[in-house]
């Protein structure tokens, strides 16, 4: 059995036309103003990256001018680029973290929105960078197991 609040419930189909117009206006004036705050907040972040590092950031700021950036290319984004660029690198972060880094750097590099880990294909299972890590581990057990059968 239904709970009460549903049993009120008429889908839009059924509703008369004046009553979904309105429904309708409602949605549409919901979603500009949502996408309004989204395009507000954006633009806000995209001011915060532009800014140069703050002086008392020192460490950040040598840490870019070995990579060749100058000081005053020294900003918000650079450091954030830097660090995504540790991310993947990094051994001591687990391979999901590393993947999404990746990703990240790909959607910059290419102003594309591809998941590197499904090539841009719908997976309803794993990712596919993760069967390929599986694979691999399974080969490098294979070899290891070769290896010690020659041992023998």
């Amino acid at each position: 059995m239904r709970n009460k609040s549903e049993q009120n419930l008429i889908p839009m189909n059924k509703q008369p036309p004046e009553v979904q117009r309105e429904i309708s206006r409602k949605g549409g004036h919901n979603s500009g103003k949502s996408r309004r705050e989204k395009r507000a907040m954006a633009d806000v972040l995209r001011m915060m990256i532009e800014q140069p590092i703050p002086a008392n950031q020192r460490n950040a700021v040598q840490a870019l001018k070995k990579l060749g950036i100058s000081s005053s290319d020294a900003t918000n984004a650079a450091l954030i680029n830097l660090q995504l660029v540790n991310l993947a690198l990094s051994s001591s972060v687990d391979n999901k973290t590393k993947l999404r880094a990746i990703e990240l750097i790909h959607r910059f590099i290419d102003g594309q929105k591809v998941d590197v880990t499904t090539n841009g294909k719908d997976v309803a299972k794993e990712p596919l960078v993760v069967q390929v890590i599986d694979s691999r581990e399974q080969v490098d057990k294979q070899d290891n197991e070769d290896t010690d059968d020659e041992d023998l």
